[in-house]
């Protein structure tokens, strides 16, 4: 494993992070390419990490980050420039020697294509089935790690009370195990190749969500109360996303999940290993 260099584009995301943290503790070496290095500033002195600081859109860097690699992980922002990235890092996967290819997507991108960022997640993975490189796609659920803050908490299942009725449910992951599945596959690729995962961690209603934040933090909330006719002033797509939660939804097999991938976090178990909210 330690000869085997990984390449990791998106690293200062949550989710990127993640991802390099988990290659790293596999004995993976990682090299990531970021516009904002002071966002992965903890993981500097790691051994067996190379940080790049450039952009998508310089291809020789893209090219010298992928020389002598292994393999590639790949996430791009949900924008309708991350297609043409999308596309230029693909076309120069086809002329690299990498041996497998790692994009994470979005769950849904396959019933849903109203949405724009679905949409164009969607045309990325088509591009990468084509491309003739061995390949596994996530499809990951809501992260948990937007409910991080109380803003966030009371502002979004405010918005999702509008159109999710009492009984309604949503999936979400927390961006660890997204990287602990990566690091997983790139450990075995051969058992993932060609596969496309939706993934999930837990499911469950606005009450149960609030329920567990009281249970584990000890702190009550409500989410924000909004008037029936906010639904005509809320942008079209945040819209789309919140009828999406109500009609489609996350559709990930948790059950087979956490066979395949043991130790997968509920909301619950999220909340008890987040500092989130502690006094």
């Amino acid at each position: 494993m330690k000869n085997k260099i990984i390449v990791v584009v998106g690293a200062s995301g949550n989710q990127g992070r993640e991802v390099v943290k988990n290659l790293l503790g596999k004995g993976f070496q990682v090299r990531t390419l970021t516009r904002n290095p002071k966002k992965i500033e903890k993981l500097r002195y790691e051994d067996n990490l190379t940080i790049f600081h450039d952009d998508l859109k310089n291809k020789d860097s893209l090219q010298n980050l992928m020389t002598d690699a292994y393999g590639l992980f790949f996430v791009l922002p949900p924008h309708k420039k991350s297609v043409a990235y999308g596309r230029t890092l693909i076309a120069l996967i086809r002329n690299s020697n990498l041996k497998h290819v790692v994009f994470s997507s979005v769950g849904g991108v396959d019933r849903n294509s109203a949405i724009n960022h679905f949409r164009w997640k969607k045309e990325i993975e088509d591009h990468l089935r084509q491309s003739g490189k061995p390949f596994t796609i996530v499809r990951p659920a809501g992260y948990m790690e937007t409910f991080a803050h109380p803003k966030s908490i009371r502002l979004i299942t405010g918005l999702l009370n509008l159109y999710i009725n009492s009984t309604g449910t949503f999936q979400l992951i927390s961006t660890q195990d997204i990287g602990r599945i990566v690091s997983m596959v790139f450990d075995n690729p051969q058992k993932y190749k060609e596969q496309i995962m939706e993934i999930s961690g837990d499911e469950l209603t606005v009450t149960e969500l609030f329920y567990k934040l009281n249970q584990v933090k000890g702190i009550k909330m409500m989410p924000y109360r909004f008037p029936k006719m906010a639904k005509y002033f809320i942008p079209k797509s945040l819209k789309q996303m919140l009828v999406f939660y109500a009609n489609d939804g996350w559709k990930a097999n948790i059950s087979e999940l956490r066979n395949e991938f043991k130790g997968l976090l509920t909301f619950e178990d999220w909340l008890k290993t987040s500092d989130i909210f502690n006094k």
